[in-house]
């Protein structure tokens, strides 16, 4: 049929069931599916989601790579670009808890209270954090 609508969103949200069904890897191809989809099409509505899962699929790779902080970077720019409020906290959540892992611990401070800050204000839950002890050692 040759339809693009929401295919990068719905890649996004098979990626997000392999992560929790503990698939980081092929969370990650989806991922990127996702971001190749969105970019071609200058869908700047699903590319921050993209990039929060490609970051948080690559955040449990062994290779002590810097892509998840960069792409959660870029997510969260275009998050206060569009407005996208629960988005932007979600970035802030999980990239505060990569910097912490990192040792980066006033930058992770000052994430996690404005994740917070903003998780009060929208009435929302917390994105959830991966364990600890998934993450790569630093």
């Amino acid at each position: 049929m040759g339809l693009m609508v929401d295919q990068p969103l719905l890649h996004v949200h098979l990626g997000e069931a392999l992560l929790l069904g503990g698939r980081p890897a092929d969370a990650a191809v989806h991922a990127q599916w996702a971001l190749e989809l969105a970019l071609a099409h200058g869908n700047k509505r699903d590319e921050p989601w993209a990039r929060l899962l490609l970051a948080r699929s690559l955040a449990f790779s062994r290779n002590g790579s810097d892509e998840p902080v960069k792409q959660l970077e870029l997510a969260l720019g275009l998050a206060v670009d569009c407005g996208a409020r629960p988005l932007e906290a979600h970035c802030r959540r999980i990239l505060g808890f990569i910097l912490k892992q990192r040792g980066e611990n006033a930058k992770a401070q000052q994430l996690a209270a404005e994740a917070k800050e903003s998780y009060e204000a929208l009435g929302m839950r917390p994105m959830p954090l991966p364990a600890a002890d998934r993450l790569p050692a630093t």
